[in-house]
């Protein structure tokens, strides 16, 4: 079976489980990229995100790693305050997503 590009009815369901860090791979690979396609999307997840930076929530127990959306722009310096400390605080502590940021290209 093979599928085309995400549509955006088809994607704002999957925030969450990107959010949470419930999506396989492919699956993310696929979000990943609708998001540094599509402005209105990018707009409704960093909605979401802020919304749990807000609740202290976007960082659970276990680590779901950082997307690379968020890595990249960590790289490109387009977080907020609030968005960066998290960030930070993450990298800190995921040796994972440390290696992930010291890999991923200048823009």
């Amino acid at each position: 079976m093979t599928s085309g590009p995400i549509l955006c009815s088809d994607f704002r369901p999957q925030l969450d489980a990107l959010l949470d860090g419930k999506l396989d791979l492919i699956q993310g690979f696929r979000v990943n990229g609708h998001l540094r396609a599509c402005e209105a999307c990018r707009a409704v997840y960093h909605d979401k995100r802020r919304a749990r930076i807000a609740s202290r929530r976007w960082l659970p127990r276990n680590c779901r790693h950082l997307s690379d959306v968020t890595i990249g722009e960590q790289r490109e310096g387009r977080l907020d305050a609030e968005e960066v400390v998290v960030v930070r605080e993450h990298l800190g502590n995921c040796p994972a997503c440390r290696e992930r940021f010291s890999a991923a290209p200048a823009r």
